[in-house]
């Protein structure tokens, strides 16, 4: 009965924050940040409660088909029948050109954007991303390599989750072959630093049987789920505070004129078979939207190990009152090197990067993760595997990690 009572209400919130935004986004000051914060807390909240029930992280279906009565499912649904909302999302919301576009001055759009990747993150398990991030479309594709490359915390990591998610497509990841190129080594030099400023680098630096405690964990600990709220954003340039302490002018506001249609009048799919009803038009001035069945393959940003901006174990940060940036840094630490660990999966079957593994050292990198008696972080090591089970397909990879570590794959 309690749970019952739950349920409602969190659909009764869901239903009045959508409420609301449909009777004020008209307006010509409307700021829409509060309410894509309000909507991806929600989402976190009920995220990390399905994670609790421990589902298996390689079932992709729909959360409300592994668990008919969750309410992350019935929240996923409910949103994503709200055409007009979610093509605002995509279609507008994602630009760093929004206020420009609008003659909006004094807004930032920085803010605006990572208010609309936290949230496109955190629905990702229920979205088609063959729709999402359509080939056709690469302005959302461009923009998000570019927030990838240089621009704050967290938008940065954001985008570069979003960006793991749109490479699992192969028509997209090989028409961008050329910047996936230079992301690569970017991304392994920055998962290197990131891996280096955790608390658990300086613990262990003996990695003697990094497979040998999996059978000996009881529960995975959950010290990894985080909303990726931060203090005042501290501008990065490549990921790295610059030298002399001294921020660096963000450029993401650039105008950037995308059109309209960018998204197809077949739109974003609902990830559920189980509804075949198609919503009808609500706008003239934007394409439809319509939500059904996601992808049958492996998602990457799947909602039993998504860590994108879920929330902690014992609630959103925003409850957590208490709580000191130093004590959360870690958390969001972890949480950057599990996006870009979902990148570099993406990239890990193409032949043509593997030199940028070699170079880096990569290997390295994915023996500390899935030491989980030294880093306690279990979802870490889970990515790390899925990347190391990406690039065992490379016959030269392969070799060296049987001729190096085959020790390691010794029984107990």
């Amino acid at each position: 009965m309690a749970e019952n009572s739950g349920s409602t209400n969190i659909m009764s919130e869901l239903s009045a924050v959508i409420r609301t935004w449909e009777d004020e986004n008209g307006n010509p000051n409307y700021d829409p940040v509060p309410t894509l914060t309000k909507l991806a807390e929600i989402v976190e909240v009920e995220t990390e409660n399905y994670l609790k029930m421990d589902p298996d992280p390689f079932d992709e279906r729909h959360p409300s088909r592994t668990d008919p009565s969750c309410n992350l499912g019935q929240i996923l649904k409910a949103l994503f029948r709200k055409d007009n909302f979610t093509n605002k999302l995509i279609n507008d919301y994602m630009r760093d050109s929004y206020y420009t576009r609008l003659g909006i001055s004094g807004r930032d759009v920085d803010q605006l954007n990572i208010a609309a990747c936290r949230l496109m993150l955190d629905i990702m398990p229920g979205l088609d991303t063959t729709v999402v991030f359509q080939p056709e479309a690469d302005s959302l594709i461009h923009r998000l390599i570019k927030w990838v490359t240089n621009s704050i915390e967290p938008l940065q990591s954001y985008a570069t989750g979003l960006l793991g998610a749109a490479m699992e497509i192969p028509e997209i990841a090989t028409r961008f072959r050329e910047l996936n190129s230079k992301l690569i080594p970017l991304l392994l030099q920055r998962l290197r630093r990131l891996k280096n400023s955790s608390e658990f680098a300086s613990a262990s630096t003996s990695f003697s049987r990094p497979f040998a405690h999996f059978s000996t964990l009881r529960s995975p600990p959950y010290r990894t789920d985080t909303v990726m709220k931060s203090p005042p954003p501290i501008v990065r340039e490549n990921g790295v505070p610059s030298v002399d302490g001294a921020e660096t002018p963000s450029k993401s506001g650039d105008s950037e004129h995308v059109p309209k249609d960018q998204l197809s009048e077949r739109g974003v799919k609902r990830k559920l078979s189980l509804e075949n009803e198609t919503s009808p038009n609500t706008t003239d001035l934007m394409p439809t939207v319509d939500f059904r069945r996601k992808r049958n393959k492996l998602d990457e940003n799947h909602s039993s190990v998504f860590l994108g901006s879920v929330s902690p174990q014992k609630g959103t940060l925003s409850e957590a009152s208490n709580s000191s940036w130093a004590e959360l840094e870690t958390f969001v630490i972890a949480t950057r090197q599990i996006l870009i660990l979902r990148y570099l999966t993406a990239m890990g079957d193409y032949q043509e990067f593997l030199s940028h593994v070699f170079e880096h050292n990569a290997l390295e990198l994915i023996l500390c993760y899935v030491n989980v008696r030294v880093t306690r972080e279990a979802r870490l090591a889970f990515e790390a595997l899925k990347y190391l089970a990406a690039l065992l397909c490379h016959k030269k990879f392969s070799i060296e990690f049987i001729q190096l570590y085959w020790k390691y794959l010794d029984p107990l």
